[in-house]
C-alpha cells in the first residue's frame, strides 16, 4: 500500500490505468509523495477480471489550505483530526477511481474495504506520527460527482461535502475558429476584442519548456502570491516548479507574456493525451496595461496550444469561475467524502446538506454566466443537497 507512490503496482501498468488523468499519473504521484508530511502509496483491487486503483497518502501535516480537511469540516460535526489518510493525489484537485473500464459496484466495494483498513496499517508503520490519533480519518477529496456516487453506492453512508467548482473547456471540431464559433456572439466578440487590444499594445505570447524558464516563472509567481497575501520565497517556488516539470516527463510548458523584450507574465500548463491541464500563472502587475494580458496568457494561448496538439479538453481547475464561464467553460462540482471506518449517516448529515446548498448558491450567484455553466452540472447531484440552490427551487 505504501511501498512506493503507486503501491508497488508497477509504473507502466499504473499509467495505463491513469490514462489521460495526469494528476493520477506515476510521475505526478511521485512529486506528491515528496511533499513534507506525506507518504505516498496506492490501493489496487481486482474482481471478475477487472482492476481498480486509487492513490493515497498517509498525512501527518498538510501545508496546503485547500487540503486541510480538519479546517473544512470543523463546523460539520465530522473529523477535526489533521493526521490521517488522504484518498487521491495530494495536489491537483482531481481524484479518480482508476480502471480500464467503468468499475462495477463489487469492485468499488472491495476498494472501499481496503481503503478503510489503511489507518491501521499506516499507524502501525509509524506513518501517522509518533502519537497517531485514536481514530485516524480516511478522507477522499476532490471527487467528481460520479466517483462520489460510486463510493456511496458501495456503502459510504456520510453525505459528501461540496468543495467548489471545477472548470473545463471542451474543444469542438474546427480548431480555434471552431472553438470561437461554439461561444455566443457576445462572448466571441469579447474574445476577439481582448486579442485585438493585446496585439495593438505590442504584446506577444511565446511558449517554452517550463524547465527552461523556471526562475522567471517563480519570480512572477512570488510577486502574484504576495499581491494576494501569500508569501513564499521565489527559490522555493522554483524548486517546486523543477520537480513538477520532472514529474511531467518533459510535457510541462509555459506560455510567456512578453512586451518590449521583457517577460511580464506566465502560465504553466501540460498536455497528457487529449487534455491540456492549466497549472499556475503569475504576473508582474506593475507592468500590466490592462490590455487582456491575463486572459490572453492564461486562457486563449493555452486553448490555441491545445487545439494545435489535437486535444479536446482544457482543465482550468478551481477559482476564477466567472472569468472561465464567460469564456465557455463548464463548472463541475468537486466533493470531499468521509470514508473513515465506522462513519454512518446520522443527523449530522443535515448540516452538510445545508452547507452544500449554501456553497452551490454562492457559486451560482457569482454571475449569470456562472449560473448557466454551473446549474446543469449541479442538477445531476441534487441528492447531495444542491437542489436547494438551483434556480428552479429558489424560494
Amino acid at each position: 500500500m505504501f511501498r512506493d507512490a503507486v503501491g508497488g503496482l508497477g509504473g507502466a501498468e499504473w499509467d495505463r490505468l491513469a490514462g489521460d488523468r495526469f494528476y493520477s499519473s506515476r510521475g505526478w504521484l511521485e512529486f506528491c509523495a515528496s511533499l513534507d508530511g506525506h507518504t505516498g502509496g496506492a490501493v489496487c483491487v481486482e474482481d471478475a477480471g477487472r482492476r481498480a486503483a486509487v492513490p493515497v497518502s498517509a498525512v501527518t501535516r498538510q501545508a496546503h489550505t485547500r487540503y486541510r480537511w480538519d479546517a473544512l469540516l470543523r463546523d460539520l460535526g465530522t473529523s477535526e483530526v489533521p493526521a490521517g489518510v488522504l484518498v487521491g493525489p495530494a495536489r491537483g484537485y482531481q481524484t479518480h477511481i482508476l480502471s480500464a473500464a467503468q468499475p462495477h459496484t463489487g469492485l468499488v466495494e472491495r476498494l472501499l474495504d481496503r481503503l478503510r483498513r489503511l489507518p491501521e496499517h499506516a499507524a502501525a508503520a509509524g506513518l501517522l506520527g509518533d502519537a497517531p490519533p485514536q481514530r485516524p480519518p480516511v478522507m477522499a477529496m476532490f471527487l467528481s460527482t460520479a466517483e462520489a456516487e460510486a463510493l456511496r453506492a458501495a456503502g459510504v453512508r456520510r453525505q459528501p461535502v461540496l468543495l467548489g467548482a471545477d472548470a473545463w473547456f471542451t474543444l469542438p471540431d474546427g480548431g480555434w475558429e471552431g472553438w470561437l464559433d461554439s461561444l455566443s456572439a457576445k462572448r466571441r466578440s469579447m474574445v476577439r476584442r481582448d486579442l485585438r487590444r493585446f496585439d495593438e499594445a505590442g504584446c506577444t505570447v511565446r511558449h517554452a519548456p517550463l524547465e527552461d524558464v523556471v526562475d522567471v516563472a517563480a519570480e512572477l509567481q512570488a510577486r502574484t502570491d504576495e499581491r494576494y497575501g501569500r508569501r513564499a520565497p521565489a527559490e522555493a517556488i522554483a524548486d517546486s516548479f523543477r520537480r513538477q516539470a520532472a514529474a511531467a516527463g518533459g510535457a510541462a510548458r509555459a506560455a510567456l507574456c512578453c512586451r518590449d523584450g521583457r517577460i511580464i507574465g506566465y502560465c504553466a500548463y501540460l498536455l497528457r493525451g487529449r487534455t491540456l491541464f492549466l497549472r499556475s500563472a503569475g504576473f508582474d502587475y506593475t507592468r500590466l496595461n490592462g490590455v487582456a494580458e491575463y486572459f490572453t496568457t492564461v486562457y486563449y494561448s493555452p486553448i490555441r496550444a491545445a487545439v494545435r496538439a489535437g486535444a479536446r479538453h482544457v482543465h482550468a481547475g478551481i477559482a476564477a469561475e466567472d472569468a472561465k464561464a464567460l469564456r465557455g467553460a463548464d463548472l463541475h462540482p468537486l466533493w470531499l467524502l468521509d470514508l473513515t471506518p465506522g462513519s454512518r449517516g446520522t443527523d449530522r448529515d443535515e448540516p452538510i446538506l445545508a452547507r452544500n446548498a449554501e456553497v452551490s448558491a454562492r457559486v451560482a450567484a457569482l454571475s449569470p454566466a456562472v449560473e448557466r455553466a454551473w446549474t446543469p452540472q449541479a442538477r445531476s447531484a441534487e441528492q447531495f443537497g444542491l437542489a436547494r440552490s438551483l434556480p428552479s427551487t429558489r424560494r
